[in-house]
Order: structure tokens, then sequence, then C-alpha cells
């Protein structure tokens, strides 16, 4: 199985760091983005199934498709690799 992405910022551990993060690299907040990036904080290297069954326990519903969309923005503004 391929890893999916990493955390850039190591920084962002937590929910205050993650919205400090996308406020920096002048992203919209949502709660989907904030509960990606502490996500992936803590469990690096998750594959997409992964990150949106994390994210679903934290928010209790989140499409697939949602979660790629806030991978494909957060690693174009450089908050993931």
């Amino acid at each position: 199985m391929r890893e999916g992405p990493g955390v850039a910022n190591h920084l962002v551990d937590s929910d205050e760091a993650a919205l400090t993060a996308l406020r920096a690299a002048g992203l919209r907040v949502t709660a989907p983005r904030r509960a990606v990036l502490v996500w992936l904080a803590k469990h690096p290297h998750s594959t997409v199934d992964a990150i949106s069954a994390g994210v679903r326990e934290v928010l209790g519903t989140v499409s697939t498709q949602a979660v790629y969309d806030v991978l494909r923005v957060c690693t174009a503004t450089g908050l993931l690799r």
C-alpha cells in the first residue's frame, strides 16, 4: 500500500496550531482542514482512507473527496508534503 502525505510543519500538533498554520498560509479555516492537519501530525504518512476514518471520528462526517481536497490545497501551500 502506498503511503500518503506527511506534515511539512511538524509544529501542527494541536487544533490551535492547525488554526494558526492555516491562517498563516492564507487559507480559509474549516473544520475538515483543521482535523486533517491534526490527524496527520499524529499519524504521519497515513493513507487517505485512514485519514478519512480518523477525521470522521472527530467530525462525525466528511467525504473522502473533501479529504482529497484538503490534502491538495495544503500541499499546494506547503503545509503538507
